[in-house]
């Protein structure tokens, strides 16, 4: 089984995928998790880049993204345990509007089709609540106009399981599995 989980700054995508990685290692399947951007070179050069302003910022740190999901395609390929991705093809509604869909449907066509994409949904106010406790320097695209503008996009995405992210990351874990379990395709 292969699953993507995205969801605005402060949704909580990382630690739910943890929890929802746990709860499906408690019933024996084999899990990884492949957060993007990641720790390696491409992850971190993006996530500096994201600190930054200006459409030049957000291009270069759209393909240090792009560069670095394509290569984990590889991995996805290859495993034969289940795979939890934390930020996937709906990475690219961060782009401009001009060009989102259609960088949406390129990664569509070339990278795997998770079996099910789910988008961990919280509000904008939520969202921001939840990135500026952390402490840190906040990127491009953590504020609310932003955040407003990609969820609305996303959410208007045909395909896309929508699971409220606004209690636990158990909790949210826990939608996500029932969501799994009722889906037609009987993924889980």
């Amino acid at each position: 089984m292969f699953l993507s989980i995205d969801g605005l700054d402060g949704s909580g995508k990382s630690t739910v995928s943890q929890e929802l990685a746990g709860m499906m290692l408690r019933e024996s399947r084999e899990v990884v998790v492949i957060e993007h951007p990641g720790e390696g070179i491409l992850g971190r050069t993006c996530k500096r880049l994201l600190l930054k302003e200006g459409l030049p910022a957000a291009l270069f740190a759209a393909g240090f993204l792009s560069t670095e999901m394509f290569l984990s395609s590889f991995r996805i390929r290859r495993t034969r345990s289940d795979v939890v991705a934390v930020r996937y093809t709906l990475s690219a509604f961060y782009l401009p509007k001009p060009v989102c869909r259609i960088v949406y449907k390129a990664f569509s066509a070339v990278m795997p089709r998770p079996d099910a994409m789910i988008f961990v949904d919280v509000d904008s106010e939520t969202a921001m609540e939840r990135v500026s406790s952390r402490g840190e320097d906040l990127e491009m695209f953590e504020n609310r106009e932003s955040m407003e503008e990609i969820r609305s996009r996303i959410l208007s995405e045909p395909g896309v399981i929508v699971v409220d992210g606004s209690g636990t990351p158990r909790e949210t874990a826990s939608l996500i599995l029932l969501e799994l379990e009722g889906s037609r395709s009987n993924i889980f």
